[in-house]
């Protein structure tokens, strides 16, 4: 099976690599840098996006599209896309969803993009789930991630900018932490540090889940690993040779 995974970056690797390390497949991993950030796009902008890298997929004859991007995931939500010319199309906003289950927390942090936030979808769509969700837009976060020569340090500043004093007492019991972009699982370590919280749920680890407990997906003899992006970049390179041991990436 062929498989298209998207997001504006590095992000989606996070996502990509979860799949990768449960089913043998063949994945084309498609980093929209020209269009990124995401989140600071708006909604008509983005969705013109979504239409264009669907069409693209179409083109490249994959059998399966994941969205792997909580931005994006929203609008494929507000349009209401879950197939897409005959093929079915995943999101991440859906796999959180079912990895909460019939979970109820007492509060829930959603960490996402300053859109993802505005959009007010996420929240809604996980409000059955929680008492109280606190959202959190985290500006910085992507940035921190693409620079990718930050240190430990450096990082830990970034994420108490985000989970003050505050929302750590919120949050001390029965809660859970929603990381609503795919890039924040790369600083999965300092959130947990600062929020002294473990029980947060990642957007890879649920689609996974989403995929086995749905029977959409089995392994297949061979893997086989595309990476393609719409606009070079050397911290992309950096990633994929880190999490996949590759070293080429085809600009689109």
């Amino acid at each position: 099976m062929k498989i298209g995974v998207f997001d504006s970056g590095v992000g989606g690797l996070t996502v990509l690599k979860d799949l990768v390390d449960n089913f043998n497949n063949e994945y084309v991993y498609l980093a929209d840098l020209k269009n990124s950030p995401y989140g600071e796009k708006t909604e008509e902008y983005l969705e013109n996006v979504l239409i264009e890298i669907l069409d693209y997929f179409i083109s490249a004859k994959v059998d399966l599209i994941i969205i792997a991007c909580g931005t994006i995931s929203s609008i494929a939500i507000k349009l209401g896309i879950k197939e897409y010319k005959g093929i079915k199309v995943l999101n991440v906003i859906d796999a959180v969803k079912y990895d909460l289950k019939d979970n109820v927390y007492d509060n829930i942090l959603l960490m996402a993009t300053l859109s993802t936030i505005n959009q007010k979808r996420f929240a809604k769509y996980i409000s059955n789930n929680a008492n109280n969700i606190i959202e959190c837009p985290c500006p910085l976060f992507v940035p921190l991630i693409e620079n990718g020569n930050l240190s430990k340090e450096e990082k830990l500043n970034v994420v108490q900018k985000y989970i003050t004093e505050d929302i750590k007492q919120k949050i001390k019991e029965n809660s859970a932490i929603i990381l609503g972009c795919t890039h924040y699982p790369i600083l999965k370590e300092e959130i947990e540090e600062v929020s002294n919280l473990k029980n947060v749920i990642l957007p890879g680890k649920a689609m996974v889940r989403y995929i086995i407990e749905n029977n959409l997906l089995t392994s297949e003899e061979k893997l086989k690993t595309e990476f393609r992006t719409t606009k070079n970049s050397k911290i992309l390179n950096k990633f994929v040779n880190k999490y996949f041991n590759e070293t080429k990436v085809t600009e689109i």
